[in-house]
């Protein structure tokens, strides 16, 4: 006989737990870098989530350089804020 446990917002939950060890920076693992700010993340929640992040991931390094002119501070401060929460405030 096979039991089955489930949590409710397992997920959910998940995500919470890795959002707030990213604003901790426990356990983070690359730095994005555009222009002169660096934003900390998690490699595989990055990877999960995108594919550019994924193939950039396979590279191994630990600073990864975005182009300012494509993408901004701003820009990527969101896309994470949305990666981390499934949430995305786009009031300044």
């Amino acid at each position: 006989m096979q039991t089955m446990a489930h949590v409710f917002n397992h997920g959910k939950l998940l995500l919470q737990r890795l959002h707030q060890q990213r604003e901790m920076d426990f356990l983070c693992d690359i730095t994005i870098m555009v222009k002169d700010v660096e934003f900390r993340a998690h490699r595989n929640v990055l990877a999960a989530f995108s594919e550019y992040f994924s193939a950039q991931a396979e590279k191994g390094q630990e600073i990864m350089t975005l182009d300012p002119e494509k993408v901004s501070r701003y820009s990527l401060e969101k896309l994470l804020e949305f990666i981390y929460t499934g949430h995305m405030n786009l009031s300044r």
